[in-house]
């Protein structure tokens, strides 16, 4: 259970700022076995006339910051400021958040992730304020509701990317009239959206999206119908670890007019695909994709998993029209001989030891020293007390020098055996080896 915020010791921004960059002396640490273990602080940032001046990046994530405190302070301390990091602190009120864009006017990445901020309202006046620098702004789990969503962007005329992951949205309730136009990049991940036609109202809400990933929400269904055209300018798209459980739902991806990259991994039915098979299936289907899973399609890659494609299907009851298309291209193809390209785990070589000599099937995924204790029953000598020579034979004769197979941890595999070939074994005191 989550204790009470105000059961911390609540401190101030300014307080935390102070406290790690003006004391350039020693900080306790940690200690290790018994010792103390000392680090310097974050050195001071002192200008010529002694003012404190912090970095353009600052991170204060868990430190238990509640309000801004003395505001004065605070700006010419951060007047340099343009990344703030206020990750998992204790900041409920949105009186606060807009003092820190008060004081910090050139701020231009914001994030605010796990600060709840459901305990209080927006401020009456919370229309009136801009902040144009403002590129970046990261609510995720803070509770935001779709409502406050709508209250605060307009604050940020030229908000590029927005983060409002993990808020447990099962809906998207924005206002009808609701646009945000300078939003190229939304991240919405682990929520609990289902219905694409909720998540197409993101597409009305930011009609100039770029790119959008929804990783981890519980989308279970591609509609056939229009829902795709209000994502009209949307190139990259990141729905892994969706529920979507069909082939069907997948074609729907080409209804995205502008569509070329797809993320689509840890989907259940999809990982059940052999990867190499998935990945042609993938390709095959969407030709609008040109970068799949983060990897460029190159033309030989969408040929092959297009004459694939058609081999799978041409002799099935249930084509995708998906097949048609394809067969236009390329013709009706013959089926590629079944030829069983797999690696034996075993080979089978003549083993001699003295005058003994003895036809084995050999285990290929072992390694020399696994293989050598095997043969101290054939040999009746503890393997370190011989040493083993592989010799590479063709029509009978030796082809060249033996391999001295010396190196314990090698995997046998690695040799490339070939049946016919042989194995030598000697002993160490043997002159001959």
């Amino acid at each position: 259970m989550l204790s009470d915020p105000a059961s911390f010791m609540m401190r101030s921004l300014t307080e935390v700022i102070k406290d790690k960059y003006e004391d350039p002396g020693l900080q306790e640490d940690f200690t290790v076995g018994g010792i103390k273990v000392y680090t310097p602080k974050t050195g001071p940032a002192i200008s010529g006339s002694g003012d404190l001046q912090l970095p353009p990046r600052i991170v204060m994530d868990d430190k238990n910051i509640s309000v801004v405190g003395d505001m004065k302070a605070c700006a010419e301390m951060c007047r340099n400021v343009r990344e703030l990091d206020l990750t998992k602190n204790l900041v409920t009120d949105w009186c606060e958040v807009f003092k820190i864009l008060d004081v910090i006017p050139s701020l231009q990445f914001l994030n605010l992730t796990s600060n709840s901020l459901t305990h209080t309202s927006l401020p009456s006046n919370c229309r009136e304020k801009t902040y144009p620098h403002i590129q970046t702004l990261a609510l995720n789990k803070t509770g935001i509701t779709w409502m406050e969503v709508a209250a605060v962007l307009p604050c940020f005329p030229s908000l590029s990317e927005l983060h409002l992951s993990m808020n447990q949205f099962t809906h998207v309730d924005l206002p009808r009239n609701f646009t945000h136009p300078s939003v190229s990049k939304l991240f919405m991940n682990n929520t609990n959206l289902r219905d694409w036609h909720d998540i197409s109202k993101l597409g009305i809400a930011f009609p100039n999206l770029v790119s959008m990933t929804i990783i981890d929400s519980d989308v279970d269904h591609l509609p056939d119908e229009e829902v795709y055209k209000e994502f009209s300018k949307l190139s990259v798209l990141n729905i892994s670890k969706a529920n979507l459980t069909s082939w069907d739902e997948i074609d729907n991806f080409r209804r995205f007019p502008q569509l070329s990259s797809l993320r689509i991994t840890g989907v259940p039915f999809l990982e059940d695909q052999e990867p190499k098979a998935r990945r042609q299936q993938l390709i095959a289907r969407l030709p609008n994709i040109d970068m799949l899973n983060g990897s460029k399609v190159t033309a030989m890659e969408k040929e092959d998993a297009e004459r694939a494609f058609i081999r799978i299907f041409m002799d099935s009851e249930n084509q995708p029209a998906r097949y048609r298309e394809l067969e236009a291209v390329y013709g009706k193809l013959d089926p590629l001989v079944d030829v069983d390209l797999s690696v034996s785990d075993s080979v089978r070589l003549l083993v001699k030891f003295e005058d003994k000599a003895e036809y084995m099937d050999i285990k290929l995924y072992q390694t020399v020293l696994q293989f050598k204790k095997l043969l101290q029953n054939f040999t009746g000598l503890p393997c370190n007390e011989t040493h083993v020579d592989y010799i590479e034979m063709l029509d009978g004769q030796q082809i060249h020098g033996a391999t001295d197979m010396r190196l314990s941890h090698k995997t046998l595999v690695t040799y490339n055996f070939n049946p016919g070939d042989e194995i030598h074994i000697f002993r160490k005191n043997d002159p001959v080896s």
